[in-house]
């Protein structure tokens, strides 16, 4: 059950948290909401520069070695948060455009402006390879009348051409890469933008499908009502332990 957060030789880790540790017990936790700029700092997601560098290979020969080009394909290379050293990440093709970090968490501002949501957790996975923001939404979903359920914004972006920039409304907490993959199965509602040019333009098109009216609580609460008010019969419940 690897959390997979990035950890710097410092002692350091890539990872912020609004209030309460996550079970890895690492990163910083702080003591009150944080904004975009907070998260990214404390999280040490911001200046990477994710960019694309031109690809080489070397074979052998028996004059030494050989530079070959490889034209359709390109590095993206990030300056290191701690070192301030180059750092390739993966490999992508040539229409492939990097969302950067500042991006990734202005994209969660735009979407809920005006909701009262703010900054819960972010950090960096695989060594940067895939990093994650997370907001906790004023809205909560509250089953039996007691027991509450928050919902969180989260979106999730790779920097290693391994998946696209993805957005979800979850009730899961992220806070490392099993959470994350929780959180994508958990979702009721997601959005996926492609690194190509125009991301930032669909931004409209993110709000409608994510339905950030939250109807999607609304109906679970009564649904989740129903039930609770439903009676089962042993044999009922006999059934729904053996298919467990």
């Amino acid at each position: 059950m690897a959390h997979e957060i990035e950890q710097f030789s410092d002692g350091t880790a890539a990872f912020v948290s609004a209030h309460q540790d996550a079970w890895h017990r690492l990163g910083t936790v702080t003591t009150s909401a944080m904004t975009a700029q907070e998260a990214m700092q404390l999280a040490a997601l911001d200046n990477w520069n994710v960019r694309l560098v031109g690809l080489n290979a070397t074979e052998p020969t028996p004059d030494g070695v050989a530079t070959l080009d490889v034209p359709n394909h390109r590095a993206t290379v990030r300056t290191h948060p701690k070192t301030g050293h180059p750092e390739a990440l993966g490999v992508v093709g040539t229409d492939y455009v990097p969302v950067q970090n500042e991006e990734h968490a202005e994209f969660l501002n735009y979407l809920v402006d005006e909701s009262g949501a703010h900054f819960e957790t972010a950090g960096s996975l695989r060594n940067g390879r895939t990093v994650f923001l997370t907001m906790k939404l004023p809205q909560t979903m509250t089953i039996g009348q007691s027991d509450t359920v928050e919902l969180y914004i989260a979106a999730f972006n790779s920097h290693d051409g391994s998946s696209a920039f993805r957005i979800v409304v979850t009730p899961v907490r992220v806070v490392c890469a099993n959470t994350l993959r929780a959180g994508l199965s958990a979702a009721k509602s997601k959005y996926t933008v492609r690194h190509t040019s125009g991301a930032r333009s669909r931004i409209a098109q993110a709000r409608q499908a994510l339905g950030l009216t939250f109807k999607y609580a609304e109906d679970f609460e009564k649904a989740a009502q129903r039930m609770i008010e439903a009676e089962m019969t042993t044999p009922m419940l006999r059934t729904v332990v053996e298919q467990l």
